[in-house]
């Protein structure tokens, strides 16, 4: 059951645009397999764009890593000119420094399963984000919305997103 302290609207790519003007829109983008996101981070540099991971699974792992990426216009019209086709990753609304929202990030990359096994949790996927999101509890929501005021996945059909929000 859904829970209803999750708000989903449809957001077209203008909204998001507008969020973008507010210097308040990141993005969880997914390189595996789009190989021009590594090229795209290091152009924006660190003050921009990072790796959800750290040490050496930075360098290990640059070319299928998550990636946070402080979304300007610039970026916003990269993302939909190259990567919108595919499942590239999801917006995040949210204030703050991009090193505090990579801490927050960084806590959810594994989950720990059956047998107390760790696994990849690839919730910046935007077929995985909703279902994910509307299967929490309370306490789920707010540990995973933390600082984050609300999330954008792509629709799979059509330039809409889906908005989800507490």
């Amino acid at each position: 059951m859904a829970n209803p302290r999750l708000q989903i609207d449809d957001t077209s790519q203008d909204e998001w645009r507008q969020i973008c003007g507010t210097g308040q829109l990141y993005a969880v983008v997914d390189s595996c397999d789009e190989p021009s996101v590594p090229k795209k981070v290091d152009q924006a540099g660190p003050a921009k764009a990072v790796s959800l991971y750290r040490g050496e699974a930075v360098e290990q792992y640059s070319t299928v890593a998550p990636y946070l990426m402080h979304v300007d216009p610039e970026i916003f019209d990269w993302i939909v000119s190259d990567l919108w086709a595919a499942p590239w990753g999801i917006f995040v609304y949210a204030e703050g420094p991009i090193e505090s929202l990579r801490t927050h990030f960084r806590r959810f990359l594994t989950v720990q399963g059956p047998q107390r096994k760790r696994y990849l949790f690839r919730f910046y996927d935007p077929s995985v984000l909703p279902s994910f999101l509307e299967s929490c509890n309370d306490k789920e929501l707010a540990d995973f919305f933390g600082p984050v005021r609300g999330y954008g996945a792509k629709k799979q059909q059509g330039v809409t997103c889906l908005r989800l929000r507490r």
